[in-house]
């Protein structure tokens, strides 16, 4: 009597599985996935233990931690019919599984995988297989994605890292699968480098033009001010610009600019310093701050070639000549008047 009343709970309950659970319909499928009807609710949970809120740059990495866990969506007297009862074993995993101290009860195999990774980085999981205990509470497991970069980047590239679980499901069990994203977004690193002359000899007075050339070796498009730090007194310097864009094409990667100097008359030697500041183009949503790139300094000296010095001392050279012509005169004159007396 009592095992008639069990099995009427048994199959009852069953029913109101089968009506309770959304049914995608009575399928037979391949061995590999081994569902047969899908009546059984399954779930996956899948939770991140932190957000990449900075920008990657070249050579950085990111670990993440991921929790995965998986349960049946059934209730505990549902799990004591099911797992306890040889009928109950047959219907939720099959008949081979009668006998549970014969055969040992299925595992639910849960995978995880990487989808979405952008071409300049690479995700990579320290464990992508887990095996379940069939259990109508959730059960958790623990992987490791590793997130790094490559060299040299897009500059401030945005992408999502979409960490899927799939559970294919098992004779009467549905399959589940959940997700989660991971947004991230490459750094902008500036790289600029300048090449001109260092030393120059210039004339006073006069305006001399120096051509510096600028070339971008970052990973963005740069916009790089040039300033001059600390103009000397008296000295009339100007830039042709204060501000170029140059892009990161290998083709276009270069401009130059003209510093143009007038010194004063008289100058010692001079050294002038000047200031290189690069800031990426501007993003669409990305903070104003991570735009910022690197500061260089350099410094030119400037030597007098002595041009002025030589004009001016032309005059004296000529005075004296024509005082050494006069005092010439003079003698000659007192000396002919001498002999004119005797």
């Amino acid at each position: 009597m009592n095992k008639k009343i069990t099995i009427t709970v048994f199959l009852a309950i069953l029913l109101v599985s089968a009506i309770t659970s959304p049914i995608t319909g009575a399928k037979t499928t391949s061995e590999e996935d081994g569902v047969l009807i899908e009546i059984f609710e399954s779930e996956i949970s899948i939770e991140k233990n932190k957000d990449i809120d900075e920008p990657m740059g070249s050579s950085d990495s990111n670990k993440i931690k991921i929790t995965v866990g998986f349960k049946l969506n059934i209730g505990p007297l549902a799990k004591q019919l099911l797992f306890g009862r040889r009928i109950g074993r047959l219907i939720l995993f099959g008949p081979q599984y009668i006998f549970k101290y014969l055969v040992e009860l299925p595992k639910a195999n849960v995978t995880v995988s990487v989808e979405g990774c952008p071409d300049w980085c690479n995700a990579t999981l320290d464990n992508s297989n887990f095996e379940f205990d069939y259990n109508n509470e959730f059960v958790n497991n623990e992987t490791t994605l590793t997130i790094s970069v490559n060299e040299r980047p897009p500059a401030l590239e945005q992408a999502d890292i979409i960490v899927k679980v799939n559970y294919e499901g098992f004779w009467t069990i549905k399959p589940a699968s959940n997700s989660t994203n991971i947004p991230l977004f490459s750094a902008y690193e500036s790289k600029i480098e300048w090449d001109a002359e260092t030393e120059h000899t210039i004339p006073p007075l006069k305006e001399t033009t120096i051509p510096i050339n600028i070339t971008n070796n970052g990973n963005g498009d740069t916009i790089v001010n040039i300033a001059v730090l600390d103009s000397p007194e008296n000295w009339n310097i100007s830039l042709d610009q204060d501000n170029i864009t140059i892009p990161i094409d290998n083709n276009d990667s270069m401009k130059q600019i003209n510093l143009v100097v007038t010194p004063p008359k008289g100058f010692e030697n001079k050294t002038i310093n000047l200031k290189l500041t690069s800031r990426s183009t501007p993003k669409e949503d990305v903070d104003t701050k991570y735009l910022e790139g690197e500061s260089i300094t350099f410094s030119i000296t400037f030597n007098n070639d002595g041009s002025l010095k030589e004009e001016e001392e032309l005059p004296v050279i000529e005075i004296a000549v024509v005082l050494v012509i006069v005092l010439v005169l003079i003698f000659i004159v007192i000396f002919l008047l001498k002999r004119k007396k005797q």
